[in-house]
């Protein structure tokens, strides 16, 4: 039997500043991946164009790393449309 290697996440669409609830959500990821020895992605949910600005996504990476939460990976849904395709 093999064990599933755990991957934590979190995908806030940056349409706005990160706020506590995100804040939470991901530390929580974080501690999570930490204790299970697993890896923790960032999914920035940009794929709303009219809402969705790069200053937002700047701001919420500033701020989980100044919370000091960081992730072994990361990725943007508007680069992906070609999976959902």
């Amino acid at each position: 039997m093999t064990s599933a290697r755990y991957i934590g996440r979190l995908a806030p669409s940056p349409t706005g500043l990160l706020h506590l609830g995100h804040a939470r959500t991901f530390w929580i990821a974080a501690q999570r991946a930490l204790a299970a020895d697993g890896v923790l992605w960032l999914r920035d949910e940009d794929l709303d164009p009219q809402r969705s600005r790069a200053d937002f996504a700047k701001a919420m990476r500033e701020d989980l790393h100044w919370l000091g939460i960081d992730w072994d990976a990361e990725m943007r849904q508007s680069e992906r449309l070609n999976v959902y395709r």
